[in-house]
């Protein structure tokens, strides 16, 4: 580029640096020198022979900031200073020094490719990264463990017990089966329902972990087929929270989530996935008043 000498009040760039800079002259780019009473500088990329405005605000560069031993920021300077003018880099002589409150528009550029501003933003990638792969496993997990229908059974009506308020079984409706129940924790939130286990009454056929009936006054339970685990939670007591008070219970059947709507199951509809099916003598530990019996929100846990 080329500035021309003719634009009336404007300085050389070499009447600029003499009064602002060093007057034994500046190095810059390259290594070359411009000197005061030179009318001409040869700069990196093209020559400035003092005809266009040259700004009257000087950048100086800023070197990198580093700590000393106690942690505290400290200015490093080189022996020569460098000045910014339209985009061109000059420095004067040796031995000189900076205002370390100026920093030129490179600086941040600089900062961030040293070693420790890579380091710096490997570290926060990483811990972004492991946040997001942890949020994924998370997710994964919680999916895994959602229960979701096995399908639908249509219904047959029948002869249904209807004593305790039983689900009985339409003719042409489609009830929904599961073959899993929700993950069981400390406490376990389920739905707490009514079942009389004796002979006649509306549980149907004998329990399943011993092929026996069970008497009203017994606490006993059922539990949905994914918790009742294949029997494998069979004659285990569970300990059951709700109104306000704690009874235990002996698991001693499965409350089929898979079938349902046939003389076995008292022509009933299939017990929803988070059921735990108890005797009078479970609901009267708890407090519920009889007029109350049927449903009612509780939690359990393992002993």
């Amino acid at each position: 580029m080329t500035y021309k000498d003719d634009i009336p009040d404007t300085p050389s760039v070499c009447e600029v640096l003499e009064t602002h800079l060093h007057p034994i002259g500046f190095r810059y780019g390259g290594g070359r020198v411009c000197r005061p009473e030179r009318r001409g500088c040869s700069f990196i990329s093209g020559t400035i022979d003092g005809s266009e405005p040259i700004p009257d605000v000087f950048t100086e560069e800023k070197d990198e900031v580093s700590s000393d031993e106690t942690g505290d920021p400290t200015s490093e300077y080189e022996d020569s200073i460098g000045v910014n003018i339209n985009g061109f880099d000059i420095k004067r002589g040796p031995g000189a020094t900076r205002n370390p409150n100026s920093i030129d528009k490179y600086s941040s550029d600089r900062k961030t490719s040293t070693p420790q501003g890579k380091r710096q933003l490997n570290s926060t990638l990483s811990r972004v990264l492991i946040s997001v792969l942890a949020v994924v496993v998370t997710s994964a997990i919680a999916e895994a463990q959602v229960c979701r229908p096995s399908g639908k059974l249509r219904g047959t009506q029948g002869k249904c017990n209807t004593d305790l308020g039983a689900d009985c079984c339409k003719s042409g409706e489609f009830y929904t089966t599961y073959k899993c129940s929700p993950p069981v924790t400390e406490r376990t939130k389920a739905t707490l329902t009514i079942n009389s286990f004796q002979k006649g009454g509306d549980g149907g056929a004998p329990s399943e972990c011993d092929n026996q009936y069970h008497s009203d006054d017994l606490p006993v339970v059922a539990l949905s087929t994914g918790w009742y685990n294949n029997g494998k939670r069979c004659h285990k007591e569970i300990t059951i929270h709700g109104n306000g008070r704690s009874v235990k219970a002996k698991v001693v059947d499965e409350c089929d989530s898979t079938m349902g709507c046939d003389k076995a199951h008292d022509f009933q509809a299939p017990c929803p996935n988070n059921i735990v099916d108890a005797s009078k003598a479970v609901w009267k530990a708890l407090g519920v008043a009889e007029s109350k019996w049927g449903e009612m929100e509780i939690f359990w846990s393992e002993d």
